[in-house]
């Protein structure tokens, strides 16, 4: 800016030096001297009040309303810059600002039994469990400015929302309380480029083109899928519940905070960075739905790793291809989901 300002005052001095000749001028040049001199000062004006903006650029390349997008404005990532590393979350788990940091984090109310498995296959990992007193508290301190929406949802999404926070916040990966880690992480043919993962649970069900898998998943730190999941569950919970209702008991919380959310702010990011490869599809009486070809039915792209449903512990549903003849109905998963579905019922 400085430079373009010193620019601005040359134009200036060199008009004015103009200017005091202008009786051996001609109306012509006279006209071009006074051009030179209001350019002049409308290019230092215009510096001058940006400089006095308080840092703030207005363009056509920045969201002015950011969530996570700029460091320096964000709510979100205001929470992050101001973490505990004393929490030991993060402290000494993370291997880069790209990678995705070695910790597990698992919400419920009380350990269970499957929850060890985490721990036994994978030594080098932190485990990290939240109850409720640890997500209120987590709320509180680092988004103070959504608290109000975590107390708003009820039951399982309330769950569903501080998931997305906790790995928004911190990276790592979440499982469910209900899930067995089956094989080590380092075998679960994770790329090296990988910054999202997840796996695919259902094409065209649900009333949803792409439908992964929220109950497992990884992410660095401050992901801007994440981003778009958040900001779909906050937008969610300022609708009326009969919003939801026409969907069914079920489906009124996979649209809400569930399974919906959650692939749609994935869908969100891939079209931001055209690498989705739209795709019109059909299955049964669900018609004119849209997938990313890109991930459907797996695959990876843009740094997003999606994973086949066998490998992460779903039935197979709705337009999937069936299970490779080498790898049996017990083969090949990397977790075991114990669908004890208790959010079905307090839902």
């Amino acid at each position: 800016n400085n430079t373009r300002v010193d620019i601005a005052t040359i134009i200036i001095m060199s008009a004015r030096q103009r200017y005091t000749r202008m009786r051996s001028v001609s109306t012509q040049s006279l006209f071009t001297h006074a051009l030179a001199f209001f350019v002049g000062m409308y290019i230092y004006s215009c510096f001058t009040l940006n400089s006095k903006m308080n840092g703030v650029i207005v363009n056509e390349e920045r969201d002015l309303y950011p969530l996570v997008s700029d460091s320096k404005t964000s709510l979100v990532n205001t929470a992050i810059e101001g973490e505990r590393i004393e929490d030991n979350v993060v402290a000494g788990s993370t291997k880069g600002e790209n990678e995705i940091p070695k910790v597990i984090h698992i919400v419920g109310r009380k350990w269970l039994t499957e929850n060890d498995s985490w721990k036994k296959l994978n030594p080098e990992y932190n485990v990290e469990f939240y109850n409720d007193q640890r997500c209120l508290e987590l709320v509180k301190e680092y988004y103070p400015h959504f608290e109000f929406v975590y107390s708003h949802l009820k039951s399982v999404r309330r769950y569903d929302f501080v998931r997305y926070l906790i790995v928004y916040h911190y990276g790592g990966i979440y499982a469910d309380s209900d899930i067995t880690c089956k094989e080590p992480i380092n075998n679960w043919e994770l790329r090296n480029e990988t910054t999202f993962f997840t796996g695919m649970e259902c094409i065209g069900c649900n009333y949803i083109g792409i439908q992964t898998i929220q109950w497992t998943f990884g992410a660095t730190k401050g992901h801007p899928i994440l981003d778009h999941v958040i900001k779909n569950v906050v937008s969610n919970s300022f609708k009326a519940p009969s919003f939801f209702e026409r969907f069914g008991k079920l489906n009124k919380i996979i649209h809400m905070t569930g399974p919906a959310a959650f692939s749609d702010g994935i869908t969100a990011y891939l079209i931001e960075k055209g690498t989705c490869e739209p795709k019109v599809g059909s299955f049964k009486n669900t018609k004119g739905f849209v997938t990313c070809s890109s991930i459907d039915p797996f695959g990876y792209t843009s740094g997003v790793q999606v994973f086949p449903w066998y490998r992460w512990g779903a039935a197979k549903n709705g337009d999937m291809p069936d299970r490779p003849p080498n790898i049996g109905p017990n083969d090949g998963k990397f977790i075991k989901h114990g669908y004890k579905g208790s959010w079905v019922n307090k839902g």
